[in-house]
């Protein structure tokens, strides 16, 4: 079984996943470490349904069919971060092994549940969360993150415990809403992998790591955005929490990737709006609309002007408050 790093006895922590850079069609390699919030650690959640985000998705494989990658000259296998257990060749051995296993499995068998090598182990995940990290990962850069299912050890009450601490610490929120389904094409994962390089999604890491602004994908189309609602992320209850509590809320579907408060100003939004006016609210599709927009409304309640640190500060600073 998986061991888990201790958490340091005494003090607020958690356990941050590193995700290391890689091609869409190279296997998924992290890191797992312990860390105290005293060391103010950076890192982005992942918020994410465990189930498929459309009934579409759940037979979309994992893995190549071939390990061969997608683009001549794709980068080799990433190299393991200094606090890896294993030794560069080990490890790179043990990858190795797992991806030529992995890709020979068929979507009815294995493959519909994926696996990294997490701390140089296999380690099983949702099928749903191994398409959130091959779409998140990035080209050159790690990106460090907390996925509750990775990084909380379930068996610990006292852990899960944590989530509503953890989601008001955070650098950005990254909610993954799943992506097409390539149904037009014969082999789905080269499709992916295809969109991936074109897509701004995998340039978030760099953004995130030079403290830049991030390359946001352009306006959804009415059609895009009605694909998004029907999206099951919106009919989960711990995502009150995690759409909420965050500063940063970032879109993610597929390779395409918006900042919130962007998406929030398309104009497509306020038609879809118009649209659900003209429908019976039986339909599920609306049901779902109705859920998003009030996240999206208790989020700006939240995060509102009046709302800031500094204004409240001033707000009340001739009261009693000291």
């Amino acid at each position: 079984a998986f061991q888990y790093p201790p958490l340091p006895t005494g003090q607020d922590a958690i356990r941050i996943l590193t995700l290391e850079p890689g091609e869409f069609m190279q296997p998924l390699t992290c890191t797992l470490a312990s860390t105290a919030f005293a060391t103010r650690p950076k890192y982005i959640a992942l918020s994410y349904t465990w189930g498929p985000s459309y009934p579409g998705n759940a037979k979309l494989p994992t893995v190549p069919h071939s390990p061969q990658p997608l683009l001549p000259g794709a980068a080799a296998l990433p190299t393991s971060r200094e606090h890896s257990p294993l030794s560069d060749r080990q490890r790179h051995s043990n990858v190795s092994n797992h991806y030529h296993s992995e890709s020979q499995m068929t979507l009815e068998g294995p493959s519909k549940a994926g696996h990294i090598m997490l701390n140089g182990q296999p380690f099983p995940i949702q099928q749903n969360l191994h398409l959130a990290l091959l779409h998140i990962r990035s080209l050159t850069h790690p990106i460090t993150l907390w996925v509750d299912y990775v990084c909380i050890n379930q068996k610990d009450i006292a852990e899960v415990a944590m989530m509503s601490f953890i989601y008001t610490r955070i650098l950005h929120v990254i909610a993954w809403l799943g992506t097409q389904d390539y149904q037009s094409w014969s082999d789905p994962f080269r499709g992916m992998a295809a969109d991936w390089k074109g897509g701004h999604g995998h340039q978030f890491a760099a953004a995130v790591a030079k403290d830049a602004r991030p390359h946001w994908s352009t306006p959804v189309t009415c059609k895009v955005l009605a694909r998004l609602v029907e999206s099951a992320y919106w009919t989960r209850l711990w995502i009150v929490q995690e759409v909420c509590l965050p500063r940063s809320l970032v879109l993610l579907y597929g390779a395409k990737i918006w900042a919130f408060e962007d998406f929030r100003d398309f104009r497509e939004w306020e038609v879809l709006k118009l649209e659900r006016a003209r429908h019976s609210p039986a339909d599920l599709r609306w049901d779902n609309l109705g859920a998003m927009l009030q996240r999206a409304d208790t989020r700006d309640a939240r995060h509102r002007e009046e709302t800031k640190l500094e204004v409240l500060i001033a707000k009340f600073s001739k009261s009693a408050c000291s």
